[in-house]
C-alpha cells in the first residue's frame, strides 16, 4: 500500500468534508499553504510530528490519515495491532 498516496487523498477528503479551506488549514497548523497543497498533491509529506498535528486537528487517528485503517477515530491499541496483523498476512498470501 502506498500511504504516501493516500495520506495526500485522506487529507484533502477530510479537510473538505470538515469545510476547511487550506488556507484555514495552514494557520490552524501553524504551515505555509503551499506546503497544505503539496501534500495534497503528493509532492511533499510531512514529518510524523506534523502529521500528528494534523490529525489531531482533523480529529482522526493518524492511522486513518496514512491509511493503516479505515476507522477515522483512534482505536484500542489491541484493535490496531489485530488489524495490522491481519493486513499483513493478507498482503503475504497474494
Amino acid at each position: 500500500m502506498d500511504y504516501r498516496k493516500v495520506f495526500c487523498d485522506r487529507l484533502r477528503k477530510v479537510r473538505l468534508e470538515k469545510d476547511l479551506t487550506q488556507e484555514v488549514l495552514s494557520e490552524a497548523i501553524r504551515e505555509p499553504r503551499e506546503k497544505i497543497s503539496q501534500w495534497e498533491k503528493g509532492a511533499r509529506f510531512p514529518g510524523m510530528a506534523r502529521l500528528i498535528i494534523i490529525a489531531d486537528y482533523l480529529d482522526v487517528s493518524l492511522d486513518y490519515l496514512v491509511g493503516r485503517t479505515d476507522n477515522r477515530m483512534p482505536s484500542e491499541p489491541t484493535q490496531v495491532i489485530e488489524e495490522t496483523v491481519k493486513n499483513e498476512d493478507e498482503n503475504q498470501m497474494d
